[in-house]
């Protein structure tokens, strides 16, 4: 199988295939799916998940997103705010539990 990334026409074949693969609420039937040459059905879906956001359903196959005023970019009503440290507080313990999954760290 090749671990180089997808070529363009390799992305074209993969979107012809899951349009002709389409269940009738939209979603991919990856078992009826043949597979590209040199990529496995995994990579294909993975690869699929990856650029699916480039890409809208329009009722019966996806097509590439275009720019239309509904896909502008949102802005983010949060503002960033900078993370820093307490200025006269510093670092007395620092523990990890349930291997390393939650870190403790305690200021005084």
């Amino acid at each position: 199988m090749k671990s180089k990334p997808y070529t363009t026409g390799e992305e074209r074949l993969l979107i012809k295939k899951l349009n002709e693969n389409l269940g009738s609420t939209g979603q991919v039937q990856w078992r009826n799916m043949e597979t590209i040459a040199g990529r496995n059905i995994k990579s294909m879906s993975n690869h699929w998940q990856a650029i699916k956001k480039d890409y809208r359903y329009n009722g019966t196959r996806y097509i590439l997103r275009g720019s239309t005023l509904f896909d502008a970019p949102r802005v983010s009503k949060k503002k960033d705010k900078a993370k820093t440290a307490p200025l006269n507080k510093r670092v007395k313990v620092s523990r990890s539990f349930l291997w390393g999954a939650v870190k403790v760290t305690r200021y005084e």
